[in-house]
């Protein structure tokens, strides 16, 4: 969220405050999806990032967004507004660090080709026997742990399928006891996507097993609803 106003803070959310780009930083805004994409990519090197209900903001270097031209995003520079959580705000409502404020700032150019990556894998068309091949092979039965590399991988590859899955309009979600359930089942997806409960290379081996084998379970939950909207999907071709 970006804005002209100077005013110190954001009524209804505690020591949330309108901050000025292009002095300390500069940002790039992104819608959402795009931008856990990119997250993903970036990896170590996403720096800082502020996420709203529908947006999402790379921090980066003063002055590196003057020139910024790129589809799906814009860069915030000098005139330019960001709405900045308090610093130890890391879960919703209302803004909060995704990625928190005390990381380096991100380098531009690498959230530019983050971006654009995305973009092109969000326009590819989502392969479903790919995506239960996937879901298979972490929840194929094992005498024993996979190598960690695998578990990796295969985390990695249900990430990606799980988050196009979320942004397919699956019907209202706040009219009765269904749409309570697909909120909650979202909101249940989107936790166990946060970059926080994210396994990383200090993760034991078989905590990352475990959430890889979780993830696999949501991902095939929600490819069934998808299939369910598009029941020609699994129809032979001729």
């Amino acid at each position: 969220m970006t804005t002209g106003s100077r005013n110190a803070g954001i009524p209804g959310f505690a020591d949330t405050r309108i901050a000025a780009a292009g002095r300390d930083w500069d940002a790039v805004r992104t819608d959402r999806f795009l931008g856990l994409q990119a997250v993903d990519s970036l990896g170590a090197a996403a720096g800082p990032v502020i996420v709203e209900p529908a947006r999402m903001y790379f921090l980066v270097p003063p002055g590196s967004t003057r020139a910024w031209r790129l589809a799906g995003s814009k860069g915030l520079g000098e005139n330019d507004h960001v709405v900045l959580p308090a610093a130890d705000r890391n879960t919703p409502p209302g803004p909060y660090w995704l990625l928190g404020p005390d990381r380096p700032l991100a380098v531009a150019d690498g959230v530019r080709r983050a971006l654009e990556r995305a973009a092109a894998a969000a326009l590819a068309p989502l392969d479903l026997e790919t995506v239960q091949q996937d879901i298979d092979h972490a929840l194929s039965r094992r005498v024993e742990l996979p190598r960690r590399s695998v578990i990796d991988a295969g985390t990695d590859a249900l990430v990606g399928h799980l988050r196009r899955l979320l942004e397919f309009n699956f019907g209202p979600v706040d009219e009765g006891k269904v749409g309570a359930s697909m909120r909650t089942l979202q909101e249940l997806a989107e936790r166990n996507l946060s970059v926080p409960v994210r396994p990383t290379q200090r993760t034991n081996h078989r905590a990352a097993y475990v959430y890889w084998h979780t993830l696999a379970t949501l991902t095939g939950t929600f490819r069934d609803l998808y299939v369910a909207h598009h029941p020609a999907l699994l129809e032979p071709s001729a």
